[in-house]
């Protein structure tokens, strides 16, 4: 049986999940393409931040566990549907700005995976960063639209 801490970490971080998806997924843009980059990216990267985060509970407590390698297909994933996205922006102002996040995104994506022997709190607050990076340059994205 899991030790409590543990079901409890990932019950949150489903929930948080489920609710950033939720919220993300449910603005139109207008543009078909850039929602399912849209949706597929942010989906993305907090289902691969959900596995990071069960690798590194069952690594505190002493269970055996494999790094995660979401990342690498998540970078493909995202690449192949920026490309889409891109050829269906109007304007070379939304097109640079989409071009923007999609530097911050794969950015981030370096972030989700913890750097060797970083605390959990320093963990945290840079993957925050990222994510709060990520959420400017998407604001930055739909006012060029």
């Amino acid at each position: 049986m899991f030790p409590k801490n543990w079901a409890a970490a990932l019950l949150i971080a489903c929930l948080s999940v489920a609710t950033t998806s939720a919220q993300a997924a449910g603005k139109s843009t207008g543009f078909p393409a850039l929602d399912t980059y849209r949706d597929y990216t942010n989906g993305s990267f907090y289902f691969c931040q959900v596995q990071v985060d069960t690798y590194l509970i069952n690594k505190e407590i002493g269970r055996p566990a494999e790094t995660p390698d979401c990342a690498s297909l998540m970078r493909d994933g995202s690449v192949k549907r920026y490309k889409e996205a891109l050829e269906t922006l109007p304007t070379a102002e939304a097109k640079g700005a989409l071009k923007e996040y999609q530097v911050k995104l794969l950015t981030a994506i370096d972030s989700v995976a913890p750097q060797m022997g970083e605390r959990r709190i320093g963990y945290e607050a840079r993957l925050q960063r990222a994510k709060t990076e990520l959420r400017e340059a998407w604001v930055r994205l739909e006012l060029e639209l």
